[in-house]
């Protein structure tokens, strides 16, 4: 397992991280247990959550964080791993109203905390953001949490780079530390904005990638297979989402084919740009880098960034589950978050 620092932090964390979508809920607590036991195994100690995932099920509320937790208390090995989760996110049958005062936030961490039976969260995300709410009021709140030790660093999730920009001017205006990474939705697929369902998310954008590539702020990407998009392109799947549009995106897949029958790499470790060396990940760089198929390029917005080499514990797993995040560093990308079912 490979290693490495969230840029501004002292956490170092393994280049796989498990994300948890439907741990505890459409994966029961066994196989979620089990799943936790084979990351760790691998070495990996990077696990990220969120307060609201699964609460759209008919399951326990919070399923995902509960089963962590229990896993967590069952081994005995908090201080081994990297806790992110989130929260501040709307109630889910309101989803146009924000929940992002003060006593929200600290409510849903000190849920958080409950939950994931854990005295610190070391990565906290603020779900979702509230425009109309002043940053340095935002701030502020978060750096209540750090000084009352109950997170160590935190985060922001869909926000739009005015916002990010802001906050982050604010931070230094302050004389306080601001957000350490952002999580956006990002892959190697085209987007078709207007087909995304939920529009409180927000994707990888021009304005959004060049401002991590300034600033070298760590941008950790969900939804980074695309909903297993490609995997389903090369079969005879149906269910393909509606914010990815057929036509571009079978144009890259014939290119991700391209680069894996050069290589030997399947379609998730292309996607996820999890090479086996140097020499295979320059080839599948250099392929899926021309002009006119430019990877993670989202708009157009940039140029395929590249990861070093990493494997996905539990190959087991169902590759179109798997999903990946990356962080960006100023010249170079770093995989740091999948499994992500």
């Amino acid at each position: 397992m490979n290693y490495c620092m969230i840029p501004h932090t002292e956490l170092s964390v393994a280049a796989i991280c498990l994300g948890s979508t439907s741990i505890g809920s459409e994966i029961d607590r066994g196989a979620s247990f089990r799943l936790l036991d084979i990351y760790a195994a691998a070495g990996g100690n990077f696990i990220d959550t969120a307060s609201v995932y699964a609460n759209w099920l008919p399951v326990e509320k919070h399923a995902s964080e509960k089963t962590i937790g229990r896993w967590l208390k069952r081994t005995g090995r908090r201080g081994d791993f990297v806790i992110a989760t989130k929260g501040a996110h709307p109630e889910l049958e309101s989803m146009h109203i924000p929940r992002m005062s003060r006593a929200e936030i600290e409510a849903d961490l000190d849920a958080s905390l409950r939950n994931l039976q854990t005295d610190v969260i070391d990565l906290y995300w603020l779900h979702r953001d509230d425009p109309a709410r002043p940053v340095e009021e935002i701030l502020e709140t978060m750096h209540a949490q750090v000084r009352a030790g109950k997170i160590r660093y935190f985060g922001c999730s869909n926000w739009r780079a005015p916002r990010v920009v802001a906050a982050q001017r604010a931070a230094a205006a302050m004389g306080v530390d601001g957000f350490v990474a952002d999580q956006m939705m990002w892959s190697l697929a085209v987007i078709d904005p207007a087909g995304i369902r939920d529009k409180t998310t927000v994707a990888m954008d021009r304005e959004l990638f060049a401002y991590h590539e300034e600033s070298g702020m760590a941008a950790v990407a969900y939804s980074s297979q695309a909903g297993g998009l490609f995997q389903k392109l090369s079969g005879d799947s149906q269910r393909i989402g509606s914010a990815y549009p057929l036509g571009p995106n079978r144009t890259r897949l014939a290119r991700i084919s391209a680069v894996s029958a050069d290589t030997g790499l399947s379609i998730t470790q292309i996607v996820l740009r999890l090479p086996h060396g140097p020499a295979l990940c320059d080839r599948a760089h250099r392929r899926l880098s021309h002009r006119s198929a430019t990877a993670r390029q989202p708009d157009g917005c940039g140029r395929a960034p590249h990861a070093g080499a990493a494997r996905v514990p539990g190959r087991r797993c169902d590759e179109r589950r798997l999903t990946a995040t990356l962080m960006i560093r100023p010249g170079r990308v770093r995989l740091t978050r999948p499994c992500n079912h």
